[in-house]
This record gives structure tokens, sequence and C-alpha cells, in this order.
């Protein structure tokens, strides 16, 4: 997250990164659908889950221009857990050629989607 904050700060510049690689997680459309829906029915606290959710979802749409950052700066970009299709095909059109990786619980999912895109 504090890659994230300086990034948004525009110090990212002039702080050293400690790895040469960011392991992130994404939420999809999909995923934020889901966690609107649950938190919608726990009242008042769902509204503040709703609130976290929505500056989640804005720090990853702002995603890709970090991602160009690091990859400038010679790191390595990998996102993790994408395990269905419609992830897979919302991560690729967001990010394209930014990531170095995407990690799954479901390997047989991301091998059919690659067949499917083969570039």
């Amino acid at each position: 997250m504090k890659t994230y904050m300086w990034y948004i700060c525009g110090c990212l510049w002039f702080i050293p990164l400690p790895s040469d690689a960011l392991f992130t997680t994404h939420m999809t459309s999909a995923q934020k659908d889901v966690v609107t829906r649950m938190a919608a029915k726990r009242g008042r606290k769902g509204c503040l889950v709703c609130c976290v959710v929505n500056i989640i979802r804005f720090v990853h749409l702002i995603s890709k221009g970090l991602f160009r950052h690091l990859k400038q700066r010679g790191n390595r970009v990998m996102i993790w857990c994408v395990n269905t299709k419609e992830d897979l095909r919302e991560i690729h059109n967001q990010f394209g050629d930014q990531l170095d990786g995407i990690m799954t619980d479901n390997p047989i999912v991301l091998k059919s989607y690659v067949d499917d895109v083969s570039y």
C-alpha cells in the first residue's frame, strides 16, 4: 500500500523500492459487485465497507501508471489471484503488456484463456 501512496503523491521516484517486483492483488468489477451486494445487507457497517471497496477500486484503476513507472525502473509487476476467464479478460484489457505475470488458483482456466487469446 505504501508504494501506491508514494505513487499517488508523486514521490515514488525518490523512494528506493524494497524488491525488484511488485506483487499486488486486483479487484475486478465482478469482485466489487459481489462485495457491494454483501455489504448492502449489513447496514451501517456495510456503508463503511462500500466506501473502502470504492477507494480500493480507485487505487487499482490508476495502477496502469504505477505499473508503467515500475517497468521503467526495471521492476516486474505481477497480479494475483485471478481465477476466472472474465477476470483474466478484464485484467488483460486494463493492463495489457504492463504485467509480467498473473498468478491463479486455477491454472487450467489461465491456460484456456491464453490459448483463446493466442498472440
